[in-house]
């Protein structure tokens, strides 16, 4: 669990420079509204919600504003203990077994509302809901990627926060916080992280492509696949260094590879022309 949500605070801060940090100090503050940001393991029954953010916004005047600002002072995120046994813990894209809620993806979500990022109805997009639980189960549908609107949307939160500046009137002391450095900015459809070393041919394609690697890089290797608009179509396991990817049910057009393994990544463009 906590490798999962480790991972979940780096990836949106590294994507969208949010300065959210994680720490190993257990804290028996729960849910209170105190100004300490917390992920909280707490009973909320059967049938009711798998997980929740709540936040606290304050209310200040400034001198330095013609209206008031609400500064957000709190933001805790609540996970159901009922639930912890039917949770799927991974972060390197494995498939999650049958009957099992994937954790990395909740986690990930609940980070999105942090943002202030609300529902979408988009099934494929990592704030997706529809009411239930179905939204983390992943089967054959990755919603582990924070996607280029995703990190648009909270690029607006960030960036108002960064900017802002209280007077002294505040009930306390405000400043902007800096962005962190974001190395994994996304543009469209093309990820800036690391590279893997590896071969996708024959590109253009017509039903098939291989990709060839090294042995060393299959650990948690896994293929996302993207249309031209960064729309999600599938994704596959790669458990070889030379494997065959079936594109047949494609139609022409542009298309985008994401390949990564649980340290590196790398996005490829392929055309494929029927």
């Amino acid at each position: 669990m906590k490798n999962c949500i480790k991972a979940a605070i780096w990836r949106w801060s590294c994507a969208t420079g949010v300065r959210f940090t994680y720490s190993d100090i257990a804290t028996t503050d729960g849910l209170a509204v105190d100004t300490k940001s917390t992920v909280v393991l707490t009973p909320l029954g059967i049938g009711n919600t798998i997980a929740k953010t709540s936040i606290v916004y304050s209310f200040c005047t400034s001198s330095l504003t013609t209206t008031p600002v609400f500064p957000i002072v709190d933001i805790d995120i609540a996970i159901n203990t009922a639930y912890l046994a039917s949770f799927f813990y991974d972060t390197t894209g494995m498939d999650v077994p049958a009957n099992k809620m994937d954790f990395f993806t909740i986690i990930l979500h609940e980070l999105g509302h942090a943002h202030l990022l609300s529902h979408t109805n988009n099934e494929t997009d990592l704030m997706y809901w529809n009411g239930g639980s179905e939204p983390f189960v992943v089967s054959g549908i990755d919603r582990r990627t924070i996607r280029y609107l995703n990190q648009k949307a909270g690029d607006v939160i960030v960036d108002k926060s960064s900017t802002s500046t209280y007077g002294l009137s505040c009930s306390r002391t405000m400043k902007p916080l800096a962005k962190l450095p974001t190395p994994c900015r996304l543009t469209n459809a093309v990820h800036s992280l690391e590279t893997l070393p590896m071969t996708i041919y024959p590109n253009p394609f017509a039903n098939e492509v291989y990709i060839t690697c090294d042995e060393s890089l299959l650990q948690g290797l896994t293929l996302f696949i993207y249309d031209a608009t960064g729309g999600f179509i599938k994704q596959q396991r790669i458990y070889h260094t030379t494997q065959t990817i079936d594109m047949e049910a494609l139609s022409s057009g542009v298309y985008f590879f994401k390949i990564q393994n649980d340290s590196l990544q790398t996005i490829k463009k392929v055309v494929c022309v029927k």
